[in-house]
């Protein structure tokens, strides 16, 4: 299985102590380092009861879904990101970086921890994505405010507007 590119470089620094320009500053290294691609934001987000994941394409493509009350933020993290896939699948595009802002969902996926069926289904998604010629697919820690803005409304609207049946 190929080893998937994950840069969690933006996590080393404690947000609460770093300048949100020095995170924004070093994000734009990141992507600068990388050949260019399509950027998907990832989130999953909790309340006390519901749970939802969401991925937002840069033109603004988006899927979400609500998940039973009982997932874990992980879950929903790594949901989120399997969200991402289907957005990739879709696309003509050959380059992505999927951003979330889950360290230890992407830890799992760096050590590629198979032990969390999301993570397993991860994983299987980039061995696919790159046998359909979709090259360039990586990871990165993203935790900037701009990020919450794209992704955790679109996460939250899945909460509060989705009835369990």
């Amino acid at each position: 299985m190929i080893k998937p590119d994950v840069d969690i470089s933006l996590s080393e620094s404690k947000k609460t102590e770093t300048n949100p320009f020095l995170y924004k500053q070093k994000l734009v290294e990141i992507k600068q380092s990388k050949h260019p691609a399509v950027e998907i934001y990832t989130d999953g987000s909790k309340d006390k009861i519901k749970v939802a994941a969401a991925a937002a394409v840069s033109n603004h493509d988006v899927f979400s879904v609500r998940l039973p009350d009982e997932a874990t933020i992980l879950t929903a993290e790594a949901k989120a990101i399997q969200l991402a896939f289907e957005l990739i699948k879709i696309s003509k595009d050959t380059y992505f970086t999927i951003f979330s802002d889950s360290l230890s969902c992407l830890q799992s996926i760096h050590n590629m921890n198979i032990d969390h069926p999301y993570i397993l289904y991860i994983l299987c998604n980039c061995l696919h994505a790159s046998r359909q010629g979709k090259i360039g697919i990586s990871f990165g820690f993203q935790a900037t405010l701009e990020f919450t803005a794209i992704v955790k409304p679109i996460a939250l609207q899945n909460l509060h507007s989705s009835l369990k049946l």
